[in-house]
């Protein structure tokens, strides 16, 4: 077996969706050997790579997703901590700078007292909730940061999703491409920019539905050509169609008679 018809061997067995080609491309170089005579190959030979790709996939799956939630705990803790510090610096500031603009009251005036305190409580607490505004708002410090892992979870998110439909795409264009349908046919290419992955894709289901939308597309695309989906392309050599390549090679055929006819009249002088 050719390198080549192994690695998609392997990619449609295992069914996975989340390692690189180099990776599969390794573990089939790895097992060519066991695979190079065809007729010794059996169901048996193909489980321990098969295994192999899986376990690899599970635990790639695993890693990400222990590496965002280590990622995301951590930040977490961080974050915490500098809120607290910012919550404390921020009250001592507030505190300072009032009592820097306002001077302890004359003691003669004791009457008063219990009145300024309070005023002076109220007035740091108005503080306290002004630098609390700024250091959560959207432009503060600790919103910006708080954006920014946000945002880097989305996009984590995104681009994970985004390779598992690629992936998918991918699955179902080669399967297509396995039942005899052309890499260049224009309406595979119809058809798989059609093709609904949804959130959670099944491949197999997947793999049925374009089937049946490519002939669809096919058959409305060459309805009067006569050619047929899943015969390698777009009906006769080339994609040109069977009526037209019979009327070539006759025409064809009546140019070398003729030329063999004048031939023998030379000939025969």
């Amino acid at each position: 077996m050719e390198k080549e018809a192994l690695i998609q061997n392997l990619k449609t067995k295992s069914q996975i969706d989340n390692l690189s080609e180099r990776t599969i491309d390794e573990v089939a170089t790895l097992f060519l050997p066991q695979f190079a005579d065809d007729e010794k190959i059996n169901d048996e030979s193909w489980n321990l790579p098969v295994q192999m790709l899986k376990t690899m996939s599970g635990q790639l799956r695993h890693d990400l997703s222990g590496g965002i939630n280590d990622f995301k705990t951590k930040f977490e803790a961080d974050n915490k901590d500098a809120q607290a510090k910012a919550i404390a610096d921020a009250i001592a500031a507030a505190k300072a700078e009032w009592e820097k603009k306002n001077p302890k009251p004359d003691p003669k005036k004791e009457e008063k007292k219990e009145e300024q305190n309070q005023d002076v409580d109220q007035k740091v607490a108005d503080a306290l909730a002004k630098a609390m505004a700024d250091l959560t708002g959207e432009e503060g410090a600790l919103g910006k940061l708080s954006k920014q892992f946000s945002d880097f979870l989305t996009q984590q998110a995104e681009e994970k999703k985004q390779i598992s439909v690629s992936n998918v795409r991918n699955q179902v264009r080669e399967y297509l491409i396995g039942r005899g349908v052309e890499e260049d046919d224009y309406a595979l290419e119809i058809c798989l920019e059609k093709l609904e992955i949804g959130e959670k894709p099944d491949v197999a289901s997947l793999k049925a539905k374009a089937e049946k939308d490519y002939e669809t597309i096919y058959n409305r695309m060459h309805k009067n050509d006569g050619s047929q989906p899943f015969k390698g392309g777009g009906g006769g050599a080339g994609g040109m169609s069977p009526l037209i390549k019979s009327h070539i090679d006759r025409v064809a055929a009546n140019a070398k008679d003729s030329k063999e006819y004048s031939e023998s009249l030379e000939f025969a002088k």
